[in-house]
């Protein structure tokens, strides 16, 4: 009687190799869909605490928007929190929470970009979402009119004061 020999056949393990090469394909770009869209919502949550900020110091009267016909501009470096958070992706070039105020209720917008390109163009706080993060941005317009308004007023980076 012949002996049998243990083991796989060719047949057997090119069988294995193309089903963990199709599991392969359904799982690496399902991960990593993953983890950019957590990135994603991580980025959402930065800027929302940036804002949430202001409008606690705004409410606290630390900041001012009297001037109904202005745009006002914080850059985050300014920003009085517990914890500065960076960008998801690394650090900030610039971000700055915009408040545009009609003397009663403030709005407040974002704009920022980081050093990898990720960015979102200025955005109002309820409609900052996974889809406003962009790649490949480079740079912040700080001209653009908010609701017809175009005196910009620029927070001095050094003084962290308004000009």
């Amino acid at each position: 009687m012949k002996k049998k020999e243990k083991g796989f056949t060719i047949i057997e393990l090119i069988a294995t190799i193309m089903i963990l090469a199709a599991v392969m394909l359904i799982a690496i770009p399902a991960a990593s869909n993953y983890v950019a869209n957590s990135r994603k919502k991580g980025y959402i949550s930065t800027a929302k605490s940036y804002i949430k900020s202001v409008r606690n110091h705004a409410s606290a009267y630390k900041y001012r928007f009297d001037d109904e016909e202005a745009i006002y501009y914080l850059p985050i470096k300014c920003i009085a929190m517990e914890k500065k958070t960076p960008s998801p992706y690394g650090k900030w070039v610039e971000a700055y929470v915009v408040v545009v105020s009609d003397g009663t209720s403030p709005e407040y917008y974002w704009t920022s970009f980081d050093e990898r390109g990720y960015g979102m163009e200025l955005t109002q706080e309820k409609d900052i979402a996974t889809t406003s993060v962009i790649t490949q941005k480079k740079s912040i317009d700080t001209t653009k009119a908010i609701e017809g308004r175009a005196k910009i007023i620029m927070m001095d980076e050094d003084t962290c004061k308004f000009e």
